[in-house]
């Protein structure tokens, strides 16, 4: 069998996702159709850089969002049982106007968007066989956070975007899920 490596895992999920109705029903575009949402796994400034090298092909620049971001270093901690447990933190991330206001960011990109991506992300970690947690029926135990205008906080809003782009994101926080596999690191 070999190691297993999570990042590869989570892209399983990720690649799931991709033709499942619901999922191209969000953006039904024939030129990024099954190819979306698009995954990227790293620091921030990395996945940041990454956005940054695709706006310079001009195919790969509308192949950015939406996109799921793993966002680095997560632990790794090997229990007993031979399970894997995974405290992780992984991003929601979808194109939105620079000037919307945060009723404007739910009605057209947080809604309709990112919180079915959520929905099927859950649906196919699930189904993928590749994670369990405490209780399989409800959702793996998380911080859901909305994230209207991504970008990093002031006083008493976001006063500049992580990425160049402006962005709208939910953001799962200490996902903690168990890897089903018995060969991994």
């Amino acid at each position: 069998m070999g190691m297993r490596v999570l990042v590869d895992d989570i892209g399983e999920v990720i690649t799931a996702m991709r033709t499942d109705a619901r999922v191209i029903a969000l953006i039904n575009n024939a030129k990024i159709n099954t190819l979306f949402p698009f995954y990227m796994y790293g620091h921030r400034l990395e996945i940041a850089n990454n956005l940054l090298t695709k706006n310079k092909d001009s195919t790969y620049k509308y192949q950015k969002y939406p996109l799921v971001a793993l966002r680095m270093d997560f632990p790794e901690t090997q229990n007993a049982g031979q399970l894997v447990e995974y405290t992780l933190n992984i991003a929601f991330l979808h194109f939105t106007q620079e000037n919307y206001t945060a009723e404007k960011r739910y009605e057209h990109v947080i809604k309709p968007i990112l919180y079915p991506l959520v929905e099927v992300f859950f649906e196919k970690l699930t189904d993928s066989g590749l994670f369990v947690w405490e209780d399989t029926m409800q959702t793996p135990p998380h911080t859901k956070w909305d994230r209207p205008f991504y970008g990093v906080a002031g006083l008493e809003a976001n006063e500049k975007y992580i990425f160049n782009d402006p962005l709208d994101a939910v953001e799962l926080v200490d996902l903690r899920i168990r890897s089903t596999g018995n060969d991994c690191l």
